[in-house]
């Protein structure tokens, strides 16, 4: 009884290891420099903040506004 129990254990937790490596929710934490909204405090010099550069969405911010954490290089989790 106790090795079905100890198998079932280590399956289960083999799986959740596995679901939670894939998706990257037990490593990732929230970036503490810009609270996980992966800007940094100044304005794009870019488009000058408004996000849009030409008419397109502004590929140095992303269409943010704002320039990437240096931190966690705007992604927003560390």
């Amino acid at each position: 009884m106790a090795n079905i129990n100890r198998r079932n254990a280590l399956k289960w937790f083999a799986t959740t290891a596995g679901v939670l490596a894939f998706t990257g929710k037990a490593m990732a934490k929230e970036c503490s420099s810009c609270q996980g909204s992966g800007t940094g405090p100044f304005v794009c010099s870019f488009c000058q903040g408004s996000g849009k550069k030409d008419g397109q969405k502004c590929f140095f911010c992303n269409g943010k506004g704002f320039q990437k954490c240096g931190t966690c290089n705007g992604k927003g989790q560390v």
